[in-house]
């Protein structure tokens, strides 16, 4: 949250001083701190609760900083960490004889709010279609070079595409052998 200050008559319990609020990581990790002028000067109390504040916001960063390479924040059944995700594109194209569809597995890096960047591993290949999407990642999220490695051996193994995804896009309605999949898997590596 922030530092508040109250002067006389704001606080319906009539403190008057600095008020240090946060939410470390959680709802059920609520601090809070109070500098009153009675025990400190004005501008003792305002350095100390800015000192506590930027301490706080320090320990925040560092818990949602972990649970985004955990996956905890806003998980998906195919995600891998926030902000990275296996996945099997669709895409639908018309033709002549009408609509054809065309599947690609793909690693999925979110670059803002509503936008993401795919990462084809038949034409990049799986590990640097892995690479790139952690980069990715990494650059959006500003994780240092501990966190990429821990993220880089995250990569799931080619298994979960022909297992875990390709039971998913069964269940989206689309029923391709488990054998197209697999292929564009190994596509690069054979050239």
């Amino acid at each position: 949250m922030a530092v508040l200050e109250y002067q006389e008559g704001e606080h319906p319990g009539g403190f008057i001083g600095f008020r240090v609020a946060r939410t470390i990581g959680d709802d059920n990790d609520y601090r809070q701190m109070y500098f009153g002028l009675r025990e400190y000067s004005y501008d003792t109390a305002k350095q100390l609760a800015h000192e506590i504040d930027k301490e706080w916001l320090e320990q925040a960063r560092t818990v949602v900083q972990g649970k985004r390479l955990e996956g905890l924040i806003n998980p998906t059944e195919n995600g891998i960490a926030t902000g990275l995700r296996a996945y099997i594109a669709a895409e639908g194209k018309k033709q002549k004889s009408g609509k054809e569809w065309y599947y690609t597995p793909v690693f999925i890096a979110r670059i803002g709010k509503h936008k993401e960047r795919l990462y084809r591993i038949p034409k990049l290949s799986y590990e640097e279609a892995f690479r790139q999407a952690v980069m990715t990642v990494a650059e959006y999220y500003g994780y240092t070079n501990s966190e990429i490695a821990s993220l880089m051996a995250k990569m799931p193994p080619k298994s979960f595409f022909t297992d875990e995804l390709h039971h998913r896009l069964r269940l989206r309605g689309h029923h391709i052998p488990v054998d197209h999949i697999a292929d564009k898997l190994e596509v690069q590596e054979n050239q």
